[in-house]
């Protein structure tokens, strides 16, 4: 026997002979041949009286390759022995029979010498339990029922790729965003109209399109382009106490407006009003023509016949002024 000691696999009950050497190689952690059960060899020893059962010893033990730092694998190709014994066999009795040797411990090769895995030095060698020969069902775990209210699902976005326009929709859609701007200008020229047929881009549009719809704007006026081309104050051939007045107004505007009013007012030597008066289109006009429409570029003739108003009266003036629609 060699110098070290007996061990016995639990599992198998198998035995080897391991040395001291390879003890000290994985701190007594060896891993049997037959059934690979990873064990403590001191742990599992054989004592002395043991040692010289029946039961066959490996003598020289193989090494095989190793998992861990911690643990030395030894195994063999075959085991020596087994820990149960097989029963002998029991000759009938007879007369010829003889008494039959008893067997001999069967004699196998000796394997080659263990080749250990050396530890790897940063690592500190760290303990191996014993593996568990088989691990028990985990338990069925019961999950509380949930009701349809409290599951909460995230929504599925579903990504489609549109689809190419045909000509007949991106003509129908032109279409319809132009009718949509028509309809657009067209309220804010109505709703405008009041104040935009007063300019003179747009008052001659608004001019056709009251003409049409029958709308009523208020007719563009400029008073400081209508200008009194002569006056004359005289006294009346036919009445006493009465004076004739001439006027020749004239539209130098690019437009037709309304006639103005005429405010005639008298005054005295020191320059303060000793009579006045306002004259709408109405009391100068001849009643054939059209007080709204005073044509652009046409001279018209006023004649007034009005009141003397005396003696204080030593200077007259005329002004124009926006006349009452």
């Amino acid at each position: 026997m060699q110098d070290g000691l007996i061990t016995e696999c639990p599992e198998c009950q198998t035995r080897f002979n391991v040395s001291e050497g390879q003890l000290q190689l994985a701190n007594g952690k060896v891993r049997c041949g037959a059934c690979l059960r990873v064990f403590d060899a001191r742990a599992q020893q054989i004592g002395a009286s043991e040692a010289g059962s029946p039961e066959p010893v490996l003598d020289s033990p193989v090494v095989a390759s190793g998992t861990s730092d911690d643990t030395f694998s030894i195994e063999t190709e075959t085991p020596v022995g087994i820990g149960t014994p097989p029963p002998a066999e029991t000759p009938l009795p007879g007369p010829e029979a003889a008494p039959r040797p008893a067997p001999a411990v069967q004699q196998w090769a000796p394997p080659p010498q263990p080749h250990p895995v050396p530890p790897e030095p940063s690592r500190p060698p760290q303990e191996t339990t014993p593996e568990p020969s088989a691990e028990p069902p985990a338990p069925v775990r019961l999950m509380p029922s949930l009701s349809l209210n409290e599951l909460h699902a995230e929504p599925l976005q579903l990504e489609r790729e549109p689809e190419p326009a045909s000509p007949a929709a991106i003509l129908g859609w032109g279409l319809g965003c132009l009718l949509a701007l028509v309809l657009l200008a067209a309220q804010l020229s109505w709703f405008n109209r009041l104040d935009w047929a007063r300019q003179d881009q747009l008052a001659g549009f608004y001019e056709i399109l009251c003409h049409q719809v029958q709308c009523n704007i208020p007719p563009r006026r400029d008073i400081a382009q209508i200008h009194n081309l002569q006056l004359v104050v005289r006294a009346h051939p036919e009445y006493q106490d009465a004076l004739s007045v001439h006027l020749l107004l004239e539209n130098d505007a690019g437009f037709e407006q309304p006639f103005p009013a005429i405010d005639l007012s008298f005054a005295d030597i020191r320059g303060r009003t000793v009579a006045s008066r306002r004259l709408e289109p109405a009391d100068y006009l001849d009643p054939d023509l059209n007080p709204l429409r005073m044509d652009r570029s046409q001279p018209y003739q006023v004649n007034l016949e009005i009141l003397d108003p005396g003696r204080r009266a030593v200077s007259y003036e005329v002004q124009l002024a926006p006349a009452r629609l």
